[in-house]
């Protein structure tokens, strides 16, 4: 498996590589047939087991998927610096998928996990991967509970501002 590089990446004070967990979530919002992207500030950190080395071909030096730091991590000097950066990239990436998503009848949502590295010098967000529906443990549950909360709650009242200006009552068939 290859990975891209990154020119002078920014390394875990042990000195070794690592990737940033952003999570994003495409909502369909089925009355007015728009999407919603949101971006949960949170995340974690899968760093390598040894220092990262330029010259090095030892796999252990590369990112592992395993967790390694908690939300801990995030509260570096650097993540704040970083941060508008890689919700750049994550609202980037999720409007350009916004645009394939079909909306249906219903309420549809789709969760995806961003995988980044930053540059050491000036934190340049470098997208390494995208998944949906990424795998999620149980640290991963008050995140999950917030991003749904977040899209019903956008949900509901999106459908009752659609239905007030269109003249419509919350029990017409049509809402």
């Amino acid at each position: 498996i290859l990975q891209a590089h990154v020119p002078r990446p920014l390394l875990t004070p042990a000195g070794a590589k690592f990737s940033i967990r952003v999570y994003g979530l495409l909502h369909a919002f089925a009355c007015t047939r728009t999407i919603s992207c949101w971006i949960y500030t949170g995340g974690y950190i899968s760093a390598s087991s040894l220092p990262w080395s330029v010259t090095s071909h030892k796999p252990d030096i590369q990112i592992k998927t395993r967790r390694t730091a908690s939300f801990k991590f995030w509260e570096l000097p650097w993540y704040s610096k970083a941060w508008p950066g890689l919700k750049r990239a994550t609202g980037s990436i999720l409007r350009a998928a916004a645009q394939k998503v079909a909306v249906s009848s219903k309420r549809t949502f789709e969760l995806f996990g961003f995988d980044f590295m930053v540059t050491k010098d000036d934190l340049r967000p470098y997208c390494l991967e995208v998944n949906s529906g990424p795998v999620t443990e149980d640290m991963d549950l008050p995140m999950l509970r917030q991003m749904v909360a977040f899209a019903i709650v956008a949900s509901t009242e999106a459908q009752q501002l659609y239905a007030a200006r269109s003249g419509m009552s919350e029990e017409d068939p049509r809402h």
